[in-house]
């Protein structure tokens, strides 16, 4: 016992180097690092508690992006593949087919100029073909070419009226209403629900009734419109969500729009 008292009497009586301490004192500021981040630590453990979660839900929903981006990207890479042979095609061959062809691709690249000229090609080499003069009524409308685009939907309408199943009459029905014609887009909307009930059909009528002044019908057509989006069994889809949004805001703006009934006062005489 005396030997190791006398050990560290003497260890303490040696005069200590400035790496000693240097590095007590880097222990030191460690310790005090680490006791406050444990303090912290501890302060906000319920705020760590559910950002965790957040942050899983964060990263999910990048990473779901970048995979749309890539498939996207991915897409329009193979469609562009595919428009350099079927340009090599039309070149080589030429027939309205191939022209035709060539137009769906380039309208699902989003190059409606490239699709009007293909298309217009395929009409001028085969004028009877109604999927050649469909492309280009769907180029027309896209490129605001509205009387032009009229005139092609008419034509088609007149050689197949069930022609894309309501597709080429309610692009006519949207043609009337980017031309500003109110009262024609209701009668041929009118015409045009009887056999297609669509809810961009419903809500282009029901608008076309707002615009000739005729509230009541409009807020008839929107209420069916809802009522089928609320029994069709697709309800819970993006789409139907999209369209219940869209005529409700409509029906908010018919019931801002009524005119308000005045409020019945009675005066009672004094006698």
């Amino acid at each position: 016992w005396q030997r190791r008292a006398a050990a560290k009497a003497s260890a303490r009586s040696v005069p200590r180097t400035a790496s000693q301490t240097r590095g007590e004192t880097q222990n030191g500021r460690s310790h005090v690092w680490q006791t406050a981040t444990a303090a912290l630590a501890n302060r906000y453990a319920g705020l760590m508690g559910w950002m965790g979660p957040l942050s899983v839900v964060v990263g999910c929903g990048i990473a779901a992006a970048v995979i749309l981006l890539a498939s996207d990207l991915f897409s329009r890479m193979k469609l562009s593949q595919l428009r350099r042979r079927q340009e090599l095609d039309a070149r080589q061959i030429g027939n309205a087919q191939h022209y035709i062809d060539l137009g769906e691709t380039c309208r699902r690249l989003g190059d409606w100029p490239a699709a009007s000229r293909s298309f217009e090609t395929a009409v001028s080499k085969d004028s009877e073909s109604l999927p050649a003069r469909w492309g280009l009524a769907l180029a027309r409308f896209q490129q605001g070419r509205y009387d032009e685009a009229e005139t092609l939907l008419r034509t088609i309408l007149i050689a197949d009226p069930r022609y894309k199943f309501g597709d080429v009459s309610l692009l006519l029905g949207k043609t009337l209403a980017r031309r500003g014609e109110s009262a024609a887009v209701r009668d041929h909307m009118l015409r045009h629900v009887k056999r297609w009930r669509q809810p961009e059909a419903l809500l282009l009528l029901a608008r076309g009734f707002r615009e000739t002044g005729d509230a009541a019908s409009a807020r008839r057509v929107l209420d069916d419109l809802l009522n089928e989006l609320d029994d069709a069994p697709a309800r819970r889809s993006l789409d139907a969500w999209q369209w219940r949004r869209r005529a409700r805001r409509l029906h908010r703006e018919l019931a801002a729009e009524s005119p308000k009934r005045p409020v019945e006062t009675t005066e009672s005489n004094s006698s």
